[in-house]
């Protein structure tokens, strides 16, 4: 009952943490991780944003094992720790400016 109360108040004043602002900032094709429990982590992509944002459908790498939430729900996530957002940058990218900058300095050398 506390939390229902909780959501009614938060509603009623419109009040906007930082969950909610980033949860509305999210776009089609971000990758996230899900904590299903505390073992068990899915990665999964948010694949379709409703016109109105009212829901989220967010899949796993082929596309199955969907789930929907709302903007609200998504925050919700957030604020609890169990939805984080997976670094967009591509991993190969990441790995050949790595190797790249390793291996500046031993050329100098």
């Amino acid at each position: 009952m506390k939390e229902l109360d909780q959501r009614r108040a938060i509603q009623q004043t419109g009040a906007v943490d930082e969950f909610d602002a980033l949860a509305q900032t999210f776009t089609r094709g971000l990758w996230f991780d899900f904590m299903l429990d505390k073992t068990t982590r899915h990665r999964c992509r948010l694949s379709w944003v409703s016109p109105m944002r009212t829901r989220m459908l967010f899949t796993n790498r082929d596309g199955f094992d969907a789930f929907v939430r709302s903007e609200r729900e998504v925050a919700v996530l957030l604020r609890r720790g169990r939805l984080s957002v997976i670094d967009q940058f591509p991993i190969v990218s990441r790995a050949l400016d790595r190797i790249m900058s390793d291996g500046e300095p031993r050329q100098a050398a």
